[in-house]
């Protein structure tokens, strides 16, 4: 039986608000992501449980903290990777957009580094590994990737400018010379023809 409040609000403004406040992709990404941190919990109980053989080794926190540090799986949401600070590490991709289209370029995957080096430093127990998944995307002419530095650096500073210095300065002369010497011809035959009469 439904109240009066109930019946007084109409059908379209209970949708919109639960659209606005439920909506199902957020609430679907944020339970996959739940998911995987039982499972990865499920994982270190597990795990802990393999080693002591003790039936409530769930109860010693710490002992399941560092059951649950420096782990990678395989999740809901794609690749897990713990590391041992207990924060998930992220894959990253670059993608290269063209007309509206999105492709995905270089993936960068995150990797449990070396435990030598993560014992030296805690910085160094994950690492990001590129996978260049679509080669030629440049839009150069070959579609290869360009140069790190163009031909004659970044200011032109690289390049000799010579030849373009001698050819300017040739067709100055030439600009300059050539009118100036027809000038000075016309002038000539003019003082010869006002000499004639």
């Amino acid at each position: 039986m439904q109240s009066k409040f109930q019946t007084s609000i109409p059908v379209f403004q209970i949708e919109k608000f639960y659209f606005k406040y439920f909506n199902l992709k957020y609430a679907t990404l944020s339970y996959m992501s739940l998911y995987d941190a039982l499972f990865l919990y499920g994982l270190a109980v597990r795990d802990a449980y393999e080693e002591t053989k003790n039936q409530s080794v769930f109860l010693d926190g710490l002992y399941i903290w560092k059951k649950m540090t420096a782990r990678q799986f395989i999740g809901v949401t794609g690749q897990v990777l713990i590391n041992n600070k207990a924060i998930r590490v992220p894959s990253y991709a670059t993608y290269h957009t063209k007309n509206g289209t999105m492709k995905i370029v270089v993936e960068l995957t995150a990797r449990l580094g070396d435990r030598l080096k993560c014992a030296m430093s805690e910085n160094d127990c994950s690492e990001h590994v590129a996978h260049e998944t679509m080669s030629h995307y440049y839009s150069t002419a070959d579609g290869a990737m360009p140069p790190d530095m163009p031909k004659c650096g970044f200011d032109g500073g690289l390049c000799d400018y010579t030849f373009f210095y001698v050819l300017f300065g040739v067709i100055l002369f030439l600009g300059v010379t050539i009118p100036t010497g027809y000038y000075l011809h016309m002038k000539e035959k003019e003082r010869m023809l006002y000499d004639m009469t």
